[in-house]
């Protein structure tokens, strides 16, 4: 892993509705970033295309489902 690759972020669910996976998305992006590398963060269906562009550029997926209560 080279260190400016992107972490991404990807939500599944909501993270209002589960806060200990919100937690988890948290403090993943700040040991990230605490590394020098760049966070981005998005939420499946809401940009697919912007997802798959960043997946395509590279960007290292992370996925972080969230319970839906």
């Amino acid at each position: 892993m080279s260190g400016s690759e992107t972490v991404l972020i990807v939500h599944a669910g909501n993270p209002r509705a589960d806060s200990n996976s919100a937690l988890l998305a948290e403090r993943l992006a700040d040991a990230a970033r605490s590394q020098g590398r760049p966070v981005e963060s998005v939420h499946v269906g809401e940009d697919v295309d912007g997802l798959l562009d960043r997946l395509e550029a590279g960007a290292l997926p992370v996925v972080v489902k969230h319970r839906n209560r």
